[in-house]
């Protein structure tokens, strides 16, 4: 699902600019690691995450995921977007992302 999410992305001209990226928290503990990333001039991060059901559809996986995206999103300079494998297969990723990325010149990331 991943591949296809990033292969839709480029297609319709918004590659991420990494993949698997990883969000520590100032103590340097690994925060979590997103499917696709948009690094922002500005240094915010644009984040999508796929989620397949086999990973994603017990509660104990619910409430990992809750905690971690509450864990990102405090920081202001991180706006994650959760898709399924159908809103993958659908075309939604581009279509959700594209419009925040609107005239926007993303930055280059080695090694995120």
């Amino acid at each position: 699902m991943e591949t296809w999410a990033r292969l839709s992305c480029h297609d319709a001209g918004i590659p991420p600019t990494a993949l698997q990226v990883t969000i520590r928290n100032t103590s340097g503990e690994l925060v979590a690691r997103a499917d696709l990333g948009w690094r922002l001039p500005d240094g915010q991060w644009i984040l999508v995450e796929i989620d397949g059901k086999e990973a994603h559809d017990n509660p104990k996986a619910l409430y990992h995921d809750r905690k971690r995206q509450n864990d990102l999103v405090a920081d202001a300079r991180i706006t994650v977007l959760r898709f399924t494998s159908r809103d993958v297969w659908e075309g939604l990723v581009p279509k959700e992302v594209g419009p925040l990325l609107t005239g926007v010149k993303l930055t280059s990331v080695i090694g995120a």
